[in-house]
């Protein structure tokens, strides 16, 4: 054989063995490692945490021993956007009670502010914000904000300040571009209407591309028409709700930015929302939707003018029906509200009521009663005959 035949023979030898050389180290190599039932869930629940939520509780079920802190915090979570806020809160307390390490206590004080939150106990929230806060550095910032939104949505003095604070410490992208939203919400909450106009439009003019531009400019419009700028703000309203329709049924205290309805609404959206980070979350409460806003407020003021008859509309003192519907645990022990009374219709001269109407059908039943009386009428007339006959042929 020549010596160019056997390079050529060599080659093609070697280059079969790489081809065949891998698949062999591939098919030897130890199988991957199963994950768990819990990681499984785990993993699910992070994918998808509002269709995975009962995979999470069946994995807790089947553990053998205790439930890690982590998958008690995830539990919690998944309590919380069912609405079970008093159960999140105690899945929350025993991973934060069990756990040594400081995230992952700090993640717990942070869902038991949310859980907090989400009942409406805006002082409780505030106190679990600073505890999660001192049990991990790293949720410093993020807490400040909730803290601040909390001070302004309860009208406290210390509001901007708290702002200001978040706003000089806070690196958080996402932090940093609520913060001057969450001033203008602050003036607002305060009755600065001018000055939470102009922060409003600020940060519409500002952020034109946000999240958030839609429920800023909403909220300018309603702050002008607090100011007495009623034609200003309708025009503004028109052109943000566009030719759309309000979908569903729109509180008239969400309407009217009332802060715990503001935040309700944003619990409420939450609950449908994919598992994020916690600036994300925190600053999701003030992403609404104002297009909604805008259309429903357009229609409310559209209903007053086509019955000028009505009694007014007095949205800050709403219906009992009204509050009831919107009205959170902490609202409970809140004086009711005086209810509107039901338009009367206008009087109109006595007239005299219409005679019954009278039935066509036949009578069967008097029939059957004549004919069982001639019956009786019969018999008597006959026995009667009988016993004078009788009495004549005596």
């Amino acid at each position: 054989m020549s010596a160019f035949r056997s390079a050529v023979c060599l080659l093609v030898v070697l280059a079969a063995l790489a081809a065949v050389g891998p698949r062999r180290v591939q098919a030897d190599a130890p199988p991957a490692p199963e994950m768990s039932a819990t990681q499984q869930a785990i993993m699910d629940y992070l994918r998808d945490p509002n269709s995975n939520g009962r995979k999470l509780l069946d994995a807790a079920r089947q553990e053998t021993g205790e439930v890690s802190p982590v998958h008690e915090i995830l539990i919690g979570d998944a309590a919380s956007r069912a609405g079970l806020y008093r159960t999140a809160a105690t899945w929350y307390a025993d991973a934060r009670d069990r756990s040594v390490q400081p995230n992952v206590a700090g993640a717990a004080e942070f869902g038991l502010a949310w859980s907090a939150l989400g009942r409406g106990a805006f002082d409780e929230a505030s106190d679990h914000f600073a505890a999660a806060a001192a049990a991990d550095a790293g949720l410093r910032s993020v807490s400040d904000f909730g803290t601040a939104l909390l001070a302004a949505a309860g009208g406290t003095a210390d509001a901007r300040g708290l702002s200001a604070t978040v706003a000089a410490t806070a690196t958080d992208p996402t932090l940093r571009e609520a913060i001057p939203l969450l001033n203008a919400y602050s003036l607002y909450w305060s009755g600065d209407m001018l000055g939470a106009t102009a922060a409003f439009m600020s940060f519409a003019i500002a952020n034109p591309d946000s999240r958030f531009t839609d429920d800023a400019l909403y909220a300018a419009a309603v702050a002008k028409q607090q100011t007495g700028r009623v034609s200003e703000a309708r025009e503004e309203l028109e052109a943000l709700a566009g030719d759309g329709h309000a979908r569903g049924r729109v509180p008239t205290r969400l309407m009217e930015l009332d802060p715990r309805a503001v935040l309700r609404e944003g619990m409420r959206r939450d609950r449908e929302r994919p598992f994020r980070s916690g600036p994300r979350r925190v600053t999701d409460l003030l992403d609404g939707d104002g297009v909604r806003l805008a259309q429903a407020a357009l229609e409310d003021r559209g209903e007053e003018a086509q019955d000028p008859g009505s009694p007014a509309k007095h949205h800050h003192h709403a219906p009992r029906k009204q509050a009831a519907a919107d009205a959170t645990p902490s609202d409970a022990a809140a004086t009711p509200t005086q209810t509107t009374a039901p338009a009367r219709r206008a009087e109109t001269p006595d007239t005299p009521a219409p005679a019954p109407a009278h039935d066509h059908r036949f009578p069967w039943s008097t029939l059957v009663l004549v004919v069982l009386l001639a019956g009786v009428a019969s018999y008597l007339l006959a026995r009667r005959a009988r016993q004078r006959t009788f009495g004549q042929r005596r």
